[in-house]
């Protein structure tokens, strides 16, 4: 018998730091089902050109309250130029979501 495997896709910011991938969450499907089951798998495309990205696997090493919003403001400050502003810690509560890297690979393909 074949085990039931559920994907999700959602567009998140990201922060690489030797093997780890940090993204940031909300209470979600998709952080039940991490919780539930710790494998992940990332794409991270080139805006770009997309035929350049990075594909990583790995497992949630740890998923920790951003109480403060610090890393959400510091993804933010890098993406947006400025402080996150869609929500506060009183009204949306936010995690860190650490990804131990176990597999990564790159794709570059040239475009003419």
């Amino acid at each position: 018998m074949h085990r039931k495997v559920l994907g999700a896709m959602l567009a998140a910011t990201v922060v690489v730091a030797g093997m780890v991938v940090a993204v940031n969450a909300t209470e979600s499907v998709w952080l039940n089902n991490l919780r539930r089951d710790p494998r992940a798998s990332l794409i991270i495309v080139d805006t770009r050109n997309i035929l350049r990205y990075l594909s990583i696997r790995g497992q949630v090493a740890d998923v920790t309250p951003d109480g403060d919003y610090a890393h959400i403001n510091s993804l933010s400050e890098v993406y947006e130029g400025r402080p996150y502003a869609y929500s506060t810690p009183e009204d949306v509560p936010r995690y860190r979501v650490a990804i131990a890297i176990e597999k990564l690979r790159t794709t570059d393909i040239a475009t003419a």
